[in-house]
């Protein structure tokens, strides 16, 4: 393909020489049919602005056809470079920036898909890479803002790079506010969190319980559905929670303590309703209930988990350990004695 300067050298030729000629005022606009035949009838009239408006417009028409039909045709980035070039020579026309955008948009569609299959095969990287050109392309893109800061999230873990927090945590919420995202509060409280435990500053586990609060208001409102979530909001709101009731009790703030405890509480509950056959809300609220030295209570929750998953190792390690609590040895063969009584294929 040449290049679009090669391909209308004559007009740029007609255009170079009007541009060298005083200007004087132009006539109506003909059609783009004519508008080579008309230019050079005004230069013989020595109307040169006339001459040079009516080329300028020519090249213009032409170069949008050009971008438009290499668009149409997959060749993105060529169009790309072609709509940047007519940019640069027409840059307050409208029409040429919109072919502009149209062209970056299409672009920016094309590498995001890209994007997401490296991401879904586990390759970070080279995800992260191609979305940093996405995000320049299409900067309002809010599903390649919540990818890209879902990629920043597992290199920043990866890594143990705090700066990839922040990252993904801008990213997050540049996705969330935006309001076509609201499943990207889960990934900014995360984010948060991870913050938090790199210099333990109160104020990040503080804004990743806001974060939280705003996810499960999306659920709540109807703008996310449980269903299609892998991470249940009210299960990331339940971390943080308890991240901040463990931090108000380190810090002996007593009733800002039994705040979150109370807030944890539901949220975990909140997730054993929704999703009662996962261990992971079970075992956080037995940990809870063993924080606030209820250990009996603790383990009920325990014993009641295990009554939905009665091969789950870290539910019977854990209800080993607390009624050896309460009771020693002897407390562990009798619980265990009464659960196999009500499970015998565990035996």
């Amino acid at each position: 393909m040449q290049r679009l300067s090669r391909t209308i050298t004559p007009l740029l030729l007609l255009v170079a020489a009007c541009a060298t000629t005083t200007p004087r005022t132009p006539p109506p606009a003909t059609s783009d049919a004519g508008a080579v035949a008309d230019a050079r009838a005004a230069l013989d009239r020595g109307d040169v602005r006339a001459a040079h408006a009516l080329l300028e417009e020519q090249l213009v028409q032409e170069a949008l056809i050009q971008i438009n039909s290499l668009a149409d045709g997959g060749e993105l980035e060529l169009a790309l470079a072609r709509a940047d070039e007519l940019v640069a020579m027409a840059p307050a026309q409208t029409s040429v920036q919109d072919a502009r955008r149209r062209a970056a948009v299409l672009l920016a569609t094309q590498r995001l898909q890209e994007a997401r299959a490296l991401y879904a095969a586990k390759n970070v990287r080279d995800a992260i890479a191609i979305l940093d050109q996405v995000v320049t392309l299409s900067p309002s893109n809010a599903d390649a803002r919540a990818l890209r800061g879902a990629c920043a999230l597992a290199l920043g873990t990866e890594d143990g790079d705090p700066f990839l927090f922040e990252d993904a945590l801008k990213e997050f919420l540049f996705a969330a506010k935006s309001g076509a995202r609201p499943d990207a509060w889960i990934g900014a409280s995360r984010a948060s969190r991870l913050l938090y435990y790199d210099g333990f500053d109160r104020r990040r586990i503080e804004d990743a319980v806001l974060l939280a609060r705003e996810a499960v208001r999306a659920v709540e409102e109807g703008q996310l559905s449980v269903e299609e979530l892998t991470v249940l909001p009210s299960q990331v709101h339940a971390e943080a929670a308890f991240d901040l009731y463990r931090a108000a009790r380190n810090a002996q703030e007593l009733e800002a303590a039994k705040q979150a405890a109370a807030e944890t509480r539901a949220a975990l509950e909140k997730c054993i309703g929704s999703r009662p056959e996962e261990a992971q809300a079970w075992l956080q609220l037995s940990s809870l209930l063993e924080w606030e030295e209820q250990i009996p209570e603790g383990r009920d929750v325990l014993r009641n988990a295990l009554s939905l998953r009665p091969g789950d190792d870290s539910l019977h390690s854990n209800h080993a350990r607390l009624s050896r609590s309460i009771g020693g040895y002897e407390e562990v063969v009798s619980a265990y004695a009464h659960f196999l009584k009500e499970h015998p294929e565990s035996a």
